[in-house]
């Protein structure tokens, strides 16, 4: 069994689904007492070889209770090791989970698989968590890191070696990939009247990450018949949204979205747009939507705001300015295949879906 603290997020959730696949993994959520309350009636989704296992924890479990919470999760840990006969490794996904590691170590191999730069993480405490992730890297056996970025700064910060750090991405799913009945995807533009196309989508998370400008420009393209945003909008829209984004007549706003509901809108659009602004979250992320894109298929156009877009640099539109995106955007809108899925792209997903990253972290932490 693979223990791992924890699988709260979704990008955190689905490489070690993945891993279930080839061994058991046991992915734990802790939570508050009211986060426990809200999500009560919450039931899991069912995924052969892999479970997921709630712990209660006090307010501030994570900053203020570190010592408690390591205390509760090895028990946890060590009663579901017993239960399944032994405890192959245990993954941490935070440095909050220092002591837990700790605790561990001398009973199986511990690893870290860092998912973003925690330092930009408001109320983490910026420079006092790289301290605690320093100490983390040092103490595990391999880490492993969703970007480059972030493993060059465990190399050249932390001083570890090269051969102890890992750079795994996020990924997309093996079924976003198949090629989604053009029936569903008429339902989903009928059931929003406002869309038109040629239609250019914003699909993830809608926060302050995101460069609104850029995205106001293209939405005064003639070239552009409707831009939708696809996700929840983290906070309100009135304070996360300006007001020329928000009621201007060609955008739409979805708001949160089912997450087997992605693929369908990734297919659905004509091209996709990646507008993330410079900040060095953004620079150091993994966009998992970036993935999806090219199971989607669908032309993709980004700013360089963050340096792993770089890697597709051959397959998508990669700009460095804004009149340059406008310029790619109106381009792609009028193309003959306007709304056809490339291969190329599909290609490039089928290289980077959550089980080859799995196959990847099963070979780096069991390898002698």
């Amino acid at each position: 069994m693979i223990a791992v603290a924890d699988t709260n997020t979704l990008w955190r959730s689905k490489p070690f689904e993945a891993l279930g696949k080839s061994t058991r993994v046991v992915g734990l959520r802790p939570r508050d007492i009211g986060a426990a309350w809200r999500q009560r009636k919450r039931k899991s989704t069912l995924i052969p070889g892999f479970e997921c296992q709630s712990v209660t924890l006090p307010y501030g479990w994570a900053s203020r209770w570190p010592s408690w919470t390591a205390f509760c999760l090895w028990a946890k840990i060590q009663r579901e090791a017993k239960k399944e006969g032994g405890l192959q490794a245990v993954v941490v996904t935070s440095p909050h989970y220092l002591e837990l590691a700790r605790k561990a170590s001398p009973y199986a191999p511990t690893f870290y698989y860092c998912s973003d730069d925690y330092e930009q993480y408001e109320r983490w405490g910026g420079k006092a968590i790289l301290s605690q992730e320093a100490q983390l890297v040092r103490s595990v056996k391999h880490s492993f890191f969703v970007s480059q970025v972030l493993a060059n700064r465990a190399i050249s910060d932390y001083g570890i070696s090269q051969e102890r750090v890992s750079v795994s991405p996020n990924a997309t799913d093996i079924n976003s990939i198949e090629e989604i009945d053009k029936k569903r995807i008429e339902q989903l533009i009928q059931a929003f009247p406002g869309l038109h196309h040629p239609l250019v989508g914003v699909v993830g998370a809608i926060n302050d990450r995101l460069d609104f400008e850029a995205i106001y420009s293209c939405l005064e393209l003639p070239q552009v018949g409707s831009l939708v945003m696809v996700g929840g909008v983290q906070g309100s829209c009135e304070d996360v949204i300006p007001c020329q984004v928000r009621n201007h007549p060609k955008c739409i706003i979805t708001g949160h979205q089912p997450h087997c509901m992605i693929p369908i809108w990734m297919q659905a659009i004509d091209v996709a747009l990646i507008p993330y602004r410079f900040t060095p979250l953004n620079h150091a992320c993994s966009p998992m939507r970036l993935y999806d894109h090219l199971a989607a298929g669908k032309p993709v156009v980004a700013t360089n705001a963050c340096d792993q877009v770089n890697l597709f640099k051959k397959l998508i539109d990669v700009t460095t300015t804004t009149e340059e995106l406008k310029y790619q955007i109106a381009l792609l809108c009028q193309q003959a295949e306007l709304g056809k899925r490339h291969i190329s792209l599909i290609q490039a997903a089928q290289g980077n879906t959550w089980d080859t990253r799995a196959r990847q972290l099963a070979i780096a932490m069991f390898t002698p």
